[in-house]
């Protein structure tokens, strides 16, 4: 099916295992700045939930908005495919290959991805949410904003991703490889996090608060590697500062003030706008 444009036709259900579009794996090496756009499957939009493409060949391939609900993707090469904004909810995407894909905007909801390899693929505001990724590789991966609530991501290796401002609420993260993620703003409450490895991660954005670390299972996890130093509050005390700073400034409009809070940290001289809100705050 290479070239093939059945963007918005109904496949549901169809036995496309092993289907073959774009290049091949054995042809990668002498074409591989050459992928003419004739020979990418165009399935954008398209319905395919149930459909069965085990170890299809589908690199490059753009299947953006596509209904991909329950959808047989065994062993499926997505390598570089465009995924962005579709639905792979309870789709079963064991070992597949989405090296460097783009996934932003999908919806994984309880789908399959154990053994997964999704080095280096784009996956802001993504959900996962419920989804098994054990065992998966989403190292160098972009997940800014993404969703892997309750998700089970044992020995799920993350090293060097960016999770910036990711919800792992409730996943249970325990063997998983975290060294050298970007962990800022993230969302980490009733995580479970035994046995995990946070060698070099960094917690703390600009403004040096950590992350939602509220009932977190740390269990026997080595927090020696972690450097708490970057750190001078963690999310939760941050927000509780500033919904008092806040309720207190709506009734000091116009006025200079400098932000101080219970630890001893000043956050410089500022104004207070007609809404409410310190027009500029800078760390001391």
């Amino acid at each position: 099916m290479r070239g093939a444009n059945p963007s918005h036709v109904d496949l549901s259900n169809l036995p496309l295992a092993c289907l073959r579009s774009g290049l091949i794996l054995d042809e990668w090496p002498n074409n591989i700045d050459k992928q003419p756009n004739r020979v990418v499957i165009q399935m954008a939009g398209a319905n395919l939930s149930g459909t069965h493409l085990e170890e299809a060949y589908l690199i490059g391939a753009c299947l953006s908005g596509a209904n991909l609900n329950r959808a047989h993707l065994t062993e499926a090469y997505l390598v570089s495919a465009n995924l962005m904004d579709a639905d792979l909810t309870d789709a079963d995407l064991g070992r597949a290959q989405l090296g460097s894909a783009h996934l932003e905007g999908a919806q994984f909801l309880r789908a399959n991805l154990k053994v997964a390899h999704l080095t280096r693929a784009y996956l802001a505001r993504a959900q996962f949410d419920y989804a098994h990724l054990e065992f998966a590789d989403l190292s160098m991966t972009h997940c800014e904003q993404t969703e892997f609530i309750g998700a089970s991501m044992q020995n799920a290796r993350f090293i060097g991703a960016d999770l910036t401002g990711a919800n792992l609420s409730k996943s249970h993260l325990e063997g998983a490889y975290l060294n050298y993620a970007l962990l800022r703003n993230i969302r980490l409450s009733e995580a479970y996090l035994a046995g995990s490895y946070l060698e070099g991660v960094v917690m703390a954005d600009e403004m040096r608060i950590g992350p939602q670390l509220v009932d977190v299972h740390w269990n026997d996890v080595n927090l020696a590697f972690v450097k708490w130093s970057q750190i001078d509050m963690v999310s939760e005390e941050y927000q509780a500062h500033h919904k008092e700073v806040k309720a207190w400034m709506k009734t000091q409009d116009g006025l200079p003030i400098v932000l101080r809070f219970s630890n001893g940290k000043y956050f410089g001289s500022s104004e207070i706008s007609g809404n409410g809100w310190v027009s500029r705050y800078l760390l001391c």
